[in-house]
């Protein structure tokens, strides 16, 4: 019973956070959450001398570096660790213990995709948190009975776009 309370409890917070707050007002949220994120994790990671950059795989042109990363990445990635793998943990939660799990279904996915970015140890943690926000996001859209695949596509290309501006500044 108390597992009950406490997926009742999550589902009706993430709603009632949120409710207010527009779709176009959530995703530049998640988006500057991301980039916050992301912009400790610079500095504490050059503070500690620590490397995150990754050895990405080399691109033919900016062009097709643009496309891949803020195009194509988030529309598989999307895809494959939101929509079809937070489903999927919903869905295995729900036949194994007769009830959702809000948190299984942001957490094990989220491990995956940052386990897919295995550039170093500390990339894959940051997209491991990445991970956490992106499907937290993804979340409270399908409880707001939304396309969640297309506004996580949205949150995931915006925060690559900024990433890749920063990287060809």
């Amino acid at each position: 019973m108390v597992y009950q309370g406490l997926h009742i409890n999550v589902k009706v917070n993430l709603l009632h956070i949120f409710r207010k707050v527009s779709t176009l007002q959530l995703i530049i949220i998640a988006v500057l959450l991301n980039l916050i994120f992301s912009l400790l994790t610079t500095y504490f990671t050059q503070l500690l001398g620590l490397r995150i950059t990754a050895n990405f795989p080399p691109f033919e042109s900016v062009k097709e570096e643009l496309f891949a990363v803020v195009i194509f990445a988030p529309l598989v990635e999307t895809l494959i660790f939101q929509y079809f793998l937070v489903n999927l943990s919903i869905s295995l939660t729900r036949f194994l213990f007769k009830r959702e799990s809000i948190l299984l279904a942001i957490m094990m996915p989220a491990a995956v995709f940052g386990l897919a970015h295995t550039y170093n140890y500390i990339y894959m943690a940051c997209t491991f948190v990445t991970g956490l926000l992106f499907n937290t996001f993804y979340m409270i859209i399908k409880y707001r009975k939304q396309d969640a695949y297309s506004c996580t596509t949205i949150v995931h290309g915006l925060y690559n776009l900024f990433i890749f501006g920063l990287k060809h500044v």
